[in-house]
């Protein structure tokens, strides 16, 4: 817990440095926040190029103009991924695209494998993993956006619904529904499990 109040402290102070013009504290955090822009635009995107450009674009924005960034209003990760929702939208809406999305890349930091795991378990596994990501991302746009950022972002409804740009209890309602979309198509026995969110800011 102390190393934690640490690193948030740390990072604070980043971001103080980063509002008064630093340009290295910059780069500092666009390396620290790459991850977390690139996951998040891989699973709206479903295509691995487009989230590379996204998670960049996005961040060299939010670095570049540091003075729109209000501390009081909310996280800097939080802030970022209302920045790549919004760009991840306008690339469905210029390319209207769809390719091949392998749904590791969410895990592969957690692996949440068990190490006695038999081939049969592992083959099982990935079933259900690329059940659960088809269903996904069969969802209503509005609804996959909430459930994502709330199972794979691990983000707080209050966080959902600043990075959606809606009231709170809309950002609960679309993960609500989203998640009774999934129960449908995936059966009862689905129970999601939320990731704890891995950001700092």
């Amino acid at each position: 817990m102390k190393d934690n109040v640490t690193a948030i402290s740390n990072h604070q102070r980043l971001i103080v440095r980063w509002k008064q013009g630093d340009t290295q504290v910059a780069q500092v955090l666009y390396d620290t926040h790459r991850d977390q822009a690139f996951r998040l635009a891989l699973s709206l995107l479903d295509h691995q190029e487009d989230a590379e450009d996204v998670a960049q674009e996005a961040l060299s924005h939010a670095l570049l103009n540091p003075q729109r960034f209000d501390p009081a209003k909310g996280r800097f990760g939080t802030w970022l991924g209302g920045i790549v929702v919004r760009m991840c939208r306008s690339r469905r809406r210029a390319k209207r695209r769809r390719e091949r999305l392998m749904f590791w890349t969410w895990g592969r930091s957690r692996s949440l494998t068990p190490s006695a795991e038999t081939p049969e378990e592992a083959t099982a596994r990935n079933q259900q993993h690329s059940q659960l990501w088809r269903a996904v991302q069969a969802l209503p746009e509005l609804h996959k956006e909430a459930v994502i950022l709330r199972m794979w972002g691990g983000h707080t409804y209050q966080d959902i619904a600043q990075i959606l740009q809606c009231p709170q209890r809309t950002a609960q309602s679309r993960v609500r529904l989203g998640l009774e979309r999934l129960r449908l198509t995936l059966g009862q026995d689905f129970k999601p499990e939320v990731r704890r969110s891995e950001d700092l800011g």
